[in-house]
């Protein structure tokens, strides 16, 4: 690990092994304590409670020469990480029975970070990572993704984003529903929904789709009646890529 806690034990480190090396001689920081594996490329380190920052080295030895001596800084954590910053990754048009990735920055201090899928989608690969790849179920319409980071200290608050397939089905339609006139025209609308790019408005009877002010797929509809108009039906639906629900 880049970095441990004081009175950890158990700590592993390890270096990949070298051809003609017989023997690997390590070195811990004062206070750290080398329990077991001297000689070989992996060994088990305790920290010590007034444990501080150092260095542990290697060097890997044959019959006829050795190499010169590896050495990293070893950090020694006394904080928790702290929250995650903004994930990044699309939040709209996570389609149903696909998959997307989000990521991250590396936080300060994390050693771990750990990805929390929605309600019918899976964390398939970068679980510890900085960046998960999601798969979403054929259930999946919506949910939150949750990430948190974490070291031997403790663990972060949770950094979440909302994150949707098709989107839902507007709630209501706002508009004149009594003594609508042959020959008049009325203007429609809809709450925004979460998720929905776009909106589609369609109209039975004796009715056309007019000119929108804002624009053709928005949530505020003109619908022009014509001279027979008695009766019909306003639907609007918010949709996306992945679809949508009437």
């Amino acid at each position: 690990p880049a970095g441990v806690c004081k009175s950890q034990a158990g700590v592993v480190f390890s270096v990949d092994a070298l051809i003609g090396a017989t023997n690997y001689t390590w070195t811990v920081p004062a206070g750290a304590t080398l329990v077991s594996g001297q000689g070989t490329t992996s060994i088990t380190v305790n920290f010590s409670s007034t444990q501080a920052a150092g260095n542990i080295c290697v060097t890997a030895s044959g019959a006829c020469s050795s190499t010169a001596q590896l050495c990293r800084n070893l950090v020694v954590y006394t904080v928790k990480p702290v929250t995650p910053g903004a994930i990044s990754g699309s939040n709209l048009e996570n389609c149903q029975n696909t998959t997307r990735t989000f990521s991250i920055a590396p936080v300060a201090n994390a050693t771990s970070y750990t990805w929390t899928a929605p309600t019918n989608a899976t964390v398939i690969s970068g679980q510890g990572t900085t960046s998960a790849t999601i798969s979403f179920g054929a259930s999946f319409t919506s949910g939150t993704l949750y990430v948190k980071a974490s070291n031997c200290i403790g663990t972060s608050s949770n950094k979440s984003i909302a994150i949707y397939s098709k989107p839902g089905t507007p709630s209501s339609i706002a508009g004149t529903l009594n003594g609508v006139c042959g020959g008049s025209t009325g203007t429609y609308t809809c709450p925004a929904v979460s998720g929905a790019t776009s909106y589609v408005w369609t109209v039975s009877g004796d009715a056309t789709l007019g000119t929108n002010t804002l624009s053709p797929t928005t949530t505020t509809q003109v619908i022009n009646f014509g001279p027979s108009w008695t009766t019909g039906t306003v639907t609007v639906a918010a949709v996306n890529a992945c679809g949508s629900y009437v």
